[in-house]
């Protein structure tokens, strides 16, 4: 409490000014990327962010700009073109992102998630057939979740897929798909049983059309 009973506000954890030993530091390697991709925010997405929204332009080239700085595949292991770094740093880099531009930031979050479910979950010829694209943002990707009574729960999700894991047929009533008009690629999860499958990698939309 301060001097007048009133309660100080919020200081950042990490502010060494507090005198208090944090209980978390960043390491100088992600202090960078931070930095990196904040940089990258200002002088790309930024002086553009309203002009785009109002336009409803979905900035591609800049967002392949950002991939060939390593930040289309962020968690994404090497040998497919990825970064090969961890969730918290993908985070800051997001984080980062969003100060110049959170819509773009946000479809770039989930175009990484999507191609990670390939490089987790996809065959090695999955793989190799997907993630070099994705990762170069050369293809773009997205995550069909959104139902009605399920919002974006994952778990409540009520898609249901009967087959063999090589073709499913869907039984599929989505509300909103992030960026539906653009994404080459679209991840789905699935109800395959009483369990919740993974997503089909590299799963295509026949004859889906966005409303």
């Amino acid at each position: 409490m301060t001097q007048t009973g009133r309660q100080a506000g919020p200081r950042p954890m990490l502010d060494p000014s507090t005198g208090v030993i944090p209980q978390f530091s960043l390491g100088q390697d992600q202090v960078a990327l931070r930095d990196m991709a904040r940089a990258f925010a200002a002088e790309v997405f930024a002086p553009h962010a309203i002009e785009w929204d109002e336009a409803k332009h979905f900035p591609v080239a800049e967002m392949r700009k950002a991939a060939a700085l390593g930040m289309g595949g962020v968690y994404i292991a090497e040998d497919v073109g990825g970064s090969a770094l961890s969730r918290l740093d993908a985070a800051l880099i997001f984080e980062a992102l969003a100060t110049g531009c959170p819509t773009v930031a946000a479809y770039m979050s989930i175009h990484n998630m999507s191609a990670w479910m390939i490089d987790a979950y996809g065959s090695e010829a999955q793989r190799r057939q997907w993630l070099p694209r994705l990762c170069t943002m050369e293809l773009l990707a997205s995550y069909c979740l959104t139902e009605p009574g399920a919002g974006s729960r994952h778990h409540h999700v009520k898609v249901t897929g009967t087959g063999a894991r090589d073709e499913l047929l869907l039984a599929v009533e989505h509300v909103v798909v992030a960026l539906a008009h653009r994404p080459r690629r679209q991840r789905r999860g699935v109800r395959t049983g009483a369990r919740l499958g993974q997503a089909v990698a590299g799963q295509k939309l026949h004859g889906a059309e966005p409303r």
